[in-house]
């Protein structure tokens, strides 16, 4: 089971805790779309858990406006 309290997530982690495919969340990024997020040097890409529910809670408020 994995950790999703940490505050740094792959995205596989990210993609299962907003509800979306990981594959979403790489297109998401080629677009310059979707939750931010951070590429280390290593080239891996990290979710910072505060962004992911800020984005989340963006969702919701414009989903609400409509």
């Amino acid at each position: 089971m994995e950790d999703t309290t940490t505050k740094y997530l792959d995205t596989k982690t990210a993609a299962r805790l907003i509800g979306f495919s990981y594959k979403t969340l790489e297109s998401w990024r080629s677009k310059g779309e979707g939750p931010r997020y951070h590429q280390l040097p290593n080239k891996r890409v990290r979710y910072l858990r505060e962004d992911l529910d800020e984005w989340v809670n963006h969702l919701s408020d414009t989903a609400t406006k409509h």
